[in-house]
Order: structure tokens, then sequence, then C-alpha cells
């Protein structure tokens, strides 16, 4: 005797799904019995009652990890009272996962115009839950800027820890704009099998830093990418209001438009205000002290250093204009690279009749024979300035921006002829210069 054929259970709308849809799974229960054996031949079909697995009746999110993060900068703020800023580059690589859950959010940072791709882990009950595609959809509320971050997207999903990865909008689309985006991204998903979407919380504090490009280390004093420098620099950069590589370093110049050679008390000793020659944080404390000036070199490396923070793009030289009292006659403008310490006319000295002069270059006009104070007439060694190539208008330009001016030069020689008015050989008293000689004038 032939044994029937087993087949599952089909309802009256078992219809072939729609292309993109999700399968069909089966239901909860018995399937019915379309007849019994009894008196059926050999051709005949028993179609047998079938159990299916349980359903997810559940979900939350207990995990995110940004998988578009730079993940370059070190969490010395976290570490440090944040109304009292550390400016210094200590600290380590901020953790991954970005969010776990009952904690807020690490702040990571990401580049402008490139989607953002985030693993999630969700908690699904009950725990032996059969996998199903679930519609998942995450949306950010907070800023107005995190609210343009959504995510939908299908993933199957079982019971268990189920780790699952989306990929969601570009962050920004004008071009060379960054962005500070906070707040938190809800979730929540809805398996193929039921209804009813489930709520499924939200990874919360988060802050997205939206820069221009990957950062980049700006070396020396400056040294380091950290959390409290990439939120000073996005806020810096934002408040330009500019686009284009070259508007931004103007605009940052404009926030400075003047250099002081005069220590100011008001700003911490261990900075070593107005040279910021310190090992802990180079000039970054600027960003603190904008309103106490410094001097024009340290102006050049700040400048440089947040426009490498937020990844932009072109290149930042720091570099000294100068002339020299002996080669050229003051007449010729040398270019070097901004040193550590020193250099332009430090070394440009004599010897006349026991009394020793500087060479200098003087930002204001002066006479033969008189005394000035810094704050009267500026003695220089040189003019420091950023030298920037990009595009600007749809070609690449150099241009040389002057610490402490909201000029941008073409040339060196234009640096030196319209950021001093001469040079000259002066002695250095108990109280400011007294000019001995002027070697040259130029047209300012």
């Amino acid at each position: 005797m032939l044994k029937p054929k087993v087949e599952a259970a089909m309802g009256d709308d078992d219809v072939p799904n729609d292309p993109g849809d999700p399968p069909r799974q089966a239901l909860d229960g018995p399937a019915p019995i379309a007849r019994t054996g009894e008196g059926l031949g050999h051709h005949n079909t028993i179609v047998l009652g079938i159990f299916s697995s349980k359903r997810i009746s559940a979900l939350k999110i207990i995990r995110a990890t940004f998988k578009s993060d730079h993940h370059v900068m070190v969490d010395n703020w976290l570490q440090s009272n944040q109304q009292d800023p550390d400016w210094s580059a200590g600290g380590q690589l901020l953790p991954k996962p970005d969010w776990v859950f009952g904690k807020p959010s690490a702040p990571i940072s990401h580049s402008k115009g490139v989607p953002i791709e985030v693993e999630i882990v969700f908690e699904v009950q009950p725990p032996d839950a059969q996998s199903v595609p679930v519609s998942i959809k995450g949306k950010g509320t907070g800023s107005a800027a995190l609210q343009k971050i959504a995510f939908d997207e299908w993933r199957n999903l079982v019971g268990g820890n189920a780790a699952v990865s989306l990929t969601g909008p570009r962050l920004t689309s004008a071009p060379d704009v960054v962005a500070r985006m906070s707040g938190d991204i809800a979730w929540d998903g809805l398996p193929s099998d039921v209804l009813t979407r489930f709520a499924a919380g939200a990874s919360w504090g988060h802050t997205i830093f939206v820069a221009i490009d990957t950062p980049m280390d700006a070396g020396n004093r400056e040294t380091g990418i950290t959390h409290r420098r990439m939120a000073a620099s996005i806020e810096l950069v934002q408040s330009t209001g500019a686009h284009g590589t070259h508007e931004i370093v103007q605009g940052l110049m404009r926030k400075l438009p003047a250099y002081t050679l005069d220590r100011d008390p008001a700003v911490p000793d261990e900075y070593r205000h107005p040279t910021y020659f310190n090992a802990k944080a180079g000039a970054w404390p600027l960003a603190q002290f904008l309103d106490k000036k410094a001097e024009c070199q340290a102006i050049v490396r700040f400048v440089r250093a947040v426009m490498l923070q937020v990844g932009s793009h072109g290149t930042f030289e720091a570099v000294i204009v100068y002339s020299k009292p002996f080669e050229g006659k003051g007449d010729k403008a040398f270019e070097g690279p901004l040193p550590l310490s020193g250099g332009g006319l430090t070394d440009e000295t004599k010897m006349v009749d026991g009394e020793e002069w500087h060479a200098m270059l003087i930002d204001r006009p002066v006479q033969v024979g008189k005394t000035y104070t810094n704050a009267q007439a500026g003695a220089n060694n040189y003019e420091a300035c950023l030298k920037v190539t990009a595009d600007l208008h749809g070609q690449s330009k150099t241009l040389y921006y002057g610490g402490g001016t909201t000029a941008a030069f073409e040339t060196a020689d234009d640096v030196l002829r319209q950021c001093f008015w001469g040079l000259c050989w002066v002695h250095f008293g108990i109280i400011g210069f007294t000019v001995k000689a002027i070697v040259k004038k130029y047209a300012k």
C-alpha cells in the first residue's frame, strides 16, 4: 500500500509575494486538515497540521557603534570638568561601542557628504524567537541637524542579541560646511509576521561632529585630535559662515585681527601668553582667550591647527617672511618655515661703539633717536603667515594670511611691504627700544 504524500498547509490567500516584500511566515497553531484519509486512493494528498516557531514579542536596543566614525579623538575632556576645559592632548581613544544601554553616547567625528553607517545590537524577545525579516527604523531627535538622520531598512532578526548594520543619509550637503549634531536616535521594528511596530528604545546623548574630511594632526606643540579641540574647531569654523578653504581661513583670521607682544595676566601662566610656547597645549587655548590676542606666530599656529582638526582641503604651511639688513639691504623678502623658536632677524645684530644693535621690522612710523614701546611701534623679527594652497573659484590658488592681520597676500614680497613700515636698527633698553638707524622704508 502506498503512503500518502505530505505537504504544508496553504490558506486561500497564500499567493506569491510582490517583489521586495518580506517573505510570509507560517501562522501560529495547527494548520487545518484538508480532509480525512477515509476513502482516499493512492493519487490523493493528505495535508497535515504544522506548528510555527515563536514570534518576536519585544525589541530593545542595547548597543550602537558608528562604523563611519573617524575614530581619532581622545577622551581628555570626558575625564575633566567641562566647565574648566582641558586643552591638552592627553587621554585615550574614545571607546567602542559608542553607545551602551544605560550610558550616554561617546562623541564621534564624521566626514560631510558621507553616508552614516551604524551597527546596532537588539535584545530580541523571546530568546528562542524564529528568524524573521524586520523593518528597522531609527529617527534622530534633538538638534535640527540630527533630526535629518533616519535609518529605514529590512534586516533578519532572531531571538537573543541580534546585531545588524544599517546605512543612513549623507551628512550635510553644502560644500565645506561643518556641523555639530546632538540628541538621541529613537528605534523601532516591525516583524513581517505581525501588524504592530515595536518601540525598541533610544540610543541617547549622541554628539556627531561633522567635519569637512578626516581630521589631521597639526604636529609640534599643537599635536593631538581631542574632543575639546574638535568641539572648539567645529564651533569656530561654523561661526565664520564661510564655505571654501580660503574663505574659512580668512574668517578665522578676522577673529584675531591684531596681535600683541605683551603678556595678559588673565591667561594662565602655564599657557605662556602671548607666545603660547608651551608643551601642554600649544596655541590651542587661544580658542578660549581670543580677546586677549597673541603673537602673530601663535595666531598662525592656531588657525592652522583648527583647519587641520576639521579635515580642511588644501595645504597649510606656517611660514615666516622677513628682510635682512646686510643681504639685500632690506629690499628683498625672505621666506622660511616657522621655527619652534627664534628665526627671522633673531641673530641679525651688530656692535656699534660698544652698544648692541638689533635689526627689527617696525610696523608703525618711527624716527631715529626716539624711544618706543611695543604698544607704540611694534618691533618684529618676522611676520608669521599661514601659506594656504587650495581651490579658489575653481582654480588652485596660494595666498599668505598674516597672523594678526585680516589681509590675504599674493606673495611674500607683498607681506613684507604691506605689513611693515620699515626695517630698522634698534637698541633695546629697560623700557622699549631706541631707533638707531632706518635701513629701508616700505610702502605701508
